[in-house]
């Protein structure tokens, strides 16, 4: 793997660095976007060096598969229902637009494909900012994100909440942790697998993560189709996802949107005409977004009872779990897929035929229910009921 356009940073002058940022961070009480690391001031670090403590720790990351939605399918591939914790669909470079990745690196980390793992370069703007009155700034690159996201990501599929709040914790451990693990992460990894990783775990929603997960939410197209605007957007919020959540706080995401627009613009990544044409274009006319449910709640009425029904014998398989937890626990982290009998002309017309004998929610209070076998295989082909699958008044998720 080349590095050619890698910039070596010495490790000497790289600590200097971080220990006069780290130092007047906290002098300041800085935390910017979960970035900088406040500390107890500069003795705190006099017991023990800075780089005695760099060198004990360890340097070995491995990055984990991020927890991604299972999928519930029809007998034609038709998706039934998403089950998930965490909204994600992991996309492989290919799927996603280029100016996708040049607007998130525009944005989070101008100097991505000069820098090998620490923008020393970053940490010496920021130590000149926080020092002067223009504001506070942070200097995590994106491959240090994409470590700090990791580990975190690991510690939640593990079930581990100590090593969760330890990936994001405010100590000067854990930012030279982050550090020797992102350098030693660029000797083994390309920018573009980095990038790659940073776009598929990165948050960019209250309970949405990955860049295709978003573009689907958001806009209801895959990552591969965003045009410059809408890449734009979505760089914007892995800064504070729930603050800029568009469909939550339009005017906030709107604003910055904006930010990212004139980032782009002065790197060269869209015109002055595009810019113009951007800033002048409001969030709201720009979404499309696809909300959905999780689990069986968000399947179509006229298949949720079918849903309900692979869903139980899902989780009362041991061979997919020694217990139910772990059964659920992989349903909703391991992006499964499971593909079922049901066959969607036959289950409508099932529906159909029984919604028009005796109505949804119909005074006599009668109900009826179907379900049609293949008698060769016995697989169930359509399963319906005449009732609204939910836990709301009128409705009930007893599967007749």
């Amino acid at each position: 793997m080349s590095h050619s356009h890698s910039r070596a940073v010495r490790p000497a002058q790289l600590l200097a660095l971080l220990l006069a940022f780290l130092s007047v961070s906290s002098l300041m009480g800085v935390v910017a976007a979960g970035m900088l690391v406040p500390v107890a001031g500069p003795t705190a670090l006099a017991a023990k060096s800075v780089p005695s403590l760099f060198n004990e720790l360890p340097g070995d990351l491995q990055t984990v598969a991020p927890a991604e939605e299972s999928q519930l399918l029809d007998s034609s591939g038709g998706v039934i229902a998403h089950f998930y914790d965490k909204q994600r669909i992991v996309v492989p470079s290919a799927n996603i637009a280029d100016v996708m990745k040049k607007a998130i690196v525009a944005i989070e980390d101008k100097r991505f494909y000069e820098h090998n793992g620490v923008d020393a370069t970053g940490i010496a703007r920021a130590l000149v900012t926080n020092l002067g009155e223009s504001g506070r700034q942070g200097a995590s690159t994106i491959t240090q994100q994409y470590v700090r996201n990791s580990l975190a990501e690991r510690g939640y599929l593990e079930g581990d909440a100590e090593q969760v709040s330890a990936a994001t914790e405010q100590t000067t451990e854990r930012k030279l942790r982050e550090i020797k693990y992102a350098l030693a992460l660029e000797k083994t990894q390309s920018k573009e697998e980095i990038l790659t990783g940073y776009l598929n775990i990165a948050p960019f929603g209250p309970i949405t993560y990955g860049v295709e997960a978003a573009s689907q939410r958001y806009f209801s197209k895959s990552a591969s189709e965003l045009n410059y605007l809408e890449a734009a957007l979505l760089a914007g919020l892995v800064q504070s996802p729930v603050q800029y959540d568009p469909l939550t706080h339009p005017e906030a995401a709107q604003e910055r949107r904006d930010t990212v627009l004139a980032t782009m613009l002065d790197q060269g990544v869209i015109t002055q005409k595009e810019y113009d044409e951007g800033i002048a274009t409001s969030v709201d006319s720009m979404l499309h977004p696809t909300v959905s449910s999780e689990g069986c709640s968000g399947a179509d009425s006229s298949k949720a009872y079918f849903c309900d029904y692979v869903l139980s014998q899902f989780l009362e398989d041991p061979a997919f779990g020694a217990t139910r937890i772990e059964r659920e626990r992989l349903l909703k982290t391991q992006g499964i897929t499971i593909r079922t009998t049901l066959d969607t002309a036959k289950q409508d017309a099932a529906y159909a035929a029984l919604t028009n004998a005796i109505p949804v929610g119909d005074a006599s209070g009668l109900n009826d229910a179907l379900v049609s076998l293949d008698p060769r295989t016995g697989k169930v082909l359509a399963m319906a009921q005449n009732t609204t699958y939910g836990i709301e008044a009128g409705q009930t998720m007893s599967n007749y």
